[in-house]
Order: C-alpha cells, then structure tokens, then sequence
C-alpha cells in the first residue's frame, strides 16, 4: 500500500519570475509511477476559451528524423484536407553538437516549419494528437486574429523578443505529448489563471 502511494502525485505547477514575464511548468500527475499524459486537455481547454496559433518546428521535437518528417507530411495533408491555411518553411541547418558531428565534421538537417490557425472549439482527435506527437507552441492572441499576417511575423521571428511578443500574446506555451509537463509564459495571467487551462 506505502508504494502505491508514493507512485502517486498531483499537478504541480512551479513559477519562475523574470523582469517581463512569468514562467509555470506544469507537471503532469503521476498514476503507477507514471506520467499521466495531460496534454491533450490542456490543448483542448486553451482552444476551448479562444483561437490559438500553433508552430510545429522540427528542432524541437523528441522523434527522430524519419519520424518527424513523416507526422509533419501527415500533418500537413489533414490540415489541406480540412481547408485549414498552413505557412510552410523547410530549410536546412546545422545539427546541433553530437559526437559524430565533432568526428565527422558538420552535418546538415532539413528544418521544417508549419504556422497555422486552428479555430475556437476545433475538437479533431487526429488532428489535435498529432500535433501533440510532434510537440508545437501555442500562442493565444490578446485580441481575435483578423488575418494570417500574424502568421509570417512568428514564421519570420518577430516575436523573439518577449516585450513584443507579450504584447500581441496573453499565452505562449509548448505543449508536447512525449513530455511530462508544459511551459506556459505569461505577461498578465496569474496562477489561477493558469489552472483553467489545465
């Protein structure tokens, strides 16, 4: 019985403070010494409460290359399939430090990056699972979105610098179903806040 409480847990959720904004890391339970993956209910809960803008970027997920290439070709034939604009960039980029990189010499990978809106209330298990299994950020705009511009200035790195980012965007987090937490930034939203969307 001791064990099977100790291999049980809650949400935490820890907050780091920065001078523009405010970091939480949610994690998630744990059920039989295991995560209980979250993610999907916080994806569904943020689109729930208003339009998102979703990144998928090849660099940040934890697939392997092969694997990345194929859920992001699959990604995108759902997304034409259901009529959904994608702004699509692929480019090739050094690999980062690995030990046959320092033997060999640099080595180039294709980067492939996908922007696009999904809709409040959108409710599409395939869609939204792999999105998941590739892992995206999540932008929840101040104000309703009247166009795609928005789209070219995060495929562009407008929004790299957080004042400028935090104006435009009350959330930012990155959601992936292969990691037992989410990092939400916020520059307005408290902490209760915060577990509405969890």
């Amino acid at each position: 019985m001791v064990l099977i409480d100790l291999c049980k847990s809650k949400i935490k959720i820890n907050t780091f403070k920065n001078k523009s904004f405010n970091k939480y890391i949610v994690e998630y339970p744990k059920k039989n010494c295991m995560p209980v993956d979250m993610s999907m209910n916080l994806l569904k809960n943020v689109i729930n409460e208003s339009d998102v803008i979703i990144q998928i970027d090849s660099n940040l997920t934890f697939l392997n290359e092969n694997d990345t290439k194929d859920k992001i070709k699959k990604l995108r034939n759902i997304l034409a399939n259901k009529d959904i604009n994608a702004k699509y960039r692929a480019s090739k980029c050094e690999e980062k430090n690995s030990f046959a990189g320092i033997v060999l010499g640099k080595k180039y990978v294709l980067r492939e990056e996908l922007i696009f809106r999904l809709y409040k209330g959108i409710d599409d298990e395939e869609l939204l699972k792999i999105i998941l299994n590739i892992g995206c950020f999540v932008y929840v705009p101040m104000i309703e979105i009247e166009n795609n511009e928005i789209l070219d200035k995060i495929l562009n790195g407008y929004f790299e610098d957080n004042d400028e980012k935090f104006l435009s965007f009350k959330v930012v987090m990155y959601i992936n179903s292969y990691v037992d937490r989410a990092s939400i930034e916020t520059k307005i939203l408290d902490i209760e806040e915060i577990k509405k969307y969890i």
